[in-house]
């Protein structure tokens, strides 16, 4: 059964010692938080996993990864990510757009090249993401008004380099 769905979170432990200088150990939790319970600034996101390194009782490293749905894309435009905690509230996230991504839209299509990225900056205590688009937008129109099958007319293929997506003013740019 799915951890997420029935409530239950998975705790795991790596390489524990417990000696004269500490505590030394990684430990983590699996299946923390599901799509539908996460908020990145308006963008749903899960947190699949979360992890500590400790070392002789210090702190060396923290992260989480997951995915992320960027609603303005389409309903269900998931990307991985993977984030580094760092000290004083800063993040380091990695997305990865490691292929091309084709979505189909109302009366087009778009497909998402590999070198897109995503930047999540963290501003006043709330998340801010972002991204930023390189692809192509086909539209796409029925061949006749009578054509239920699947036949389109394509109208035009536009290509795309530094379309910007955010959820702060402006969203397009």
């Amino acid at each position: 059964s799915d951890s997420i769905a029935d409530g239950r979170l998975n705790f795991f432990a790596q390489n524990l010692l417990i000696d004269e200088l500490g505590f030394t150990g990684k430990i983590g939790v699996s299946r923390l938080m599901s799509l539908d319970e996460g908020d990145l600034g308006g963008w749903a996101f899960s947190v699949e996993d979360f992890m500590i390194d400790i070392q002789a009782s210090q702190l060396m490293a923290a992260g989480f990864s997951g995915q992320i749905n960027v609603p303005q894309l389409n309903q269900n435009s998931l990307f991985n990510y993977n984030a580094i905690m760092g000290l004083n509230d800063t993040y380091a996230f990695r997305v990865g757009i490691t292929e091309e991504v084709k979505m189909d839209l109302w009366a087009a299509s778009l497909k998402i090249n590999p070198n897109s990225s995503m930047n999540i900056e963290l501003k006043n205590r709330k998340f801010i993401p972002s991204l930023m688009l390189n692809g192509e937008l086909n539209l796409n129109a029925p061949a006749s008004k009578k054509d239920t099958a699947a036949r389109k007319l394509n109208i035009a293929k536009i290509p795309f380099e530094g379309m910007k997506i955010q959820t702060i003013e402006p969203y397009f740019s």
